[in-house]
């Protein structure tokens, strides 16, 4: 759909992940690039108001170099196995019995990305994953469907939890973790490294060895001093009127709007066809590493040296 959407010269906004395979990964790149329209993967996760805080952080040099980052799509899902029919358990279901992967890894790992300037100025270089095993679906199928319903005759196997781990061409890494199974809270991680502290997320917490209001060995949970310094401009501008319009928080009404705002205005959106390629790569990479005992795996070069001189996502005023 995205293809046809470029091809019919009209920008493609897709939805997470916007590609399946590295080869689907290519084939958006390419025709982005041949028809010279925008395709960019509605990743909202990137809207939030304390991704963008983060981003802020990071980008006024509050957490000093980046090191490593934390990222994850974990949420338990075991109840939309019982969307037969209709709605997202329908479709989502069939992935557990179809690939050992990380199945969902973009709404954790596109903050990350973004804060490390991935394709403009770093890039992943390579991949190792794992899988744990894959038991609470069948467990799950077994006690609320009668036996030889359809749920039951499916044989899972992506790992419960699958935990993948990224290293950029920078040296960094990030480790993406993927389960919608086990019985947990829910969380995205959103943990920044870097030589002078870090922040996590779920819930928001920061520790500083310089600037801080405790000691480094103690997390600070008041967010409100921190939110007063560093909420990102576009929160403080849209976030009252994305809060009331909705969507997760208002992040997917301020996606919306900064995707028009950026059309309209001739500016670069915030995420590209080369983050949609290499944040959606993930899962086939994942899988083919889980098949060979965890041995690394190399992301393509989307972006085809461009990241070199990409410029940094900046703080938009």
């Amino acid at each position: 759909m995205a293809v046809e959407t470029m091809v019919a010269g009209k920008h493609a906004m897709v939805e997470v992940p916007a590609a399946l395979t590295i080869e689907e990964a290519w084939l958006l790149v390419d025709t982005a690039e041949q028809t010279q329209m925008n395709c960019m993967m509605l990743e909202n996760v990137c809207y939030g108001r304390d991704e963008l805080m983060a981003l802020n952080m990071v980008r006024m040099g509050l957490l000093g170099d980046l090191l490593h980052g934390e990222a994850s799509y974990i949420h338990e899902l075991r109840w939309q196995m019982k969307e037969i029919d209709r709605k997202t358990g329908s479709w989502r279901t069939q992935w557990h019995a179809i690939r050992d992967a990380n199945l969902y890894p973009t709404h954790g790992l596109g903050p990350v990305a973004q804060y490390m300037n991935i394709n403009r100025g770093d890039r992943f270089d390579y991949l190792n994953s794992m899988s744990s095993p894959a038991l609470g679906r069948a467990a799950y199928a077994e006690r609320e469907f009668p036996e030889g319903h359809q749920r039951n005759r499916l044989n899972y196997i992506a790992g419960d939890i699958n935990t993948s781990l990224i290293k950029t061409v920078k040296g960094r890494t990030i480790m993406v973790q993927h389960d919608t199974t086990t019985p947990r809270p829910y969380t995205r991680h959103n943990h920044i490294q870097g030589t002078n502290g870090v922040f996590a997320g779920f819930p928001n917490r920061i520790a500083l060895e310089e600037g801080g209001r405790k000691s480094y060995h103690e997390w600070d949970y008041d967010m409100d001093y921190w939110y007063e310094r560093y909420d990102h401009p576009l929160w403080r501008r849209m976030g009252e009127v994305a809060e009331r319009n909705g969507g997760h928080g208002g992040m997917d009404f301020l996606m919306f709007w900064r995707l028009v705002y950026c059309l309209r205005n001739g500016q670069p959106l915030d995420q590209d066809v080369y983050d949609a390629a290499a944040w959606s790569a993930v899962t086939p990479l994942s899988e083919a590493s889980v098949k060979n005992r965890g041995d690394s795996v190399d992301f393509p070069d989307f972006s085809r040296g461009a990241w070199k001189t990409g410029t940094p996502l900046g703080v938009v005023s």
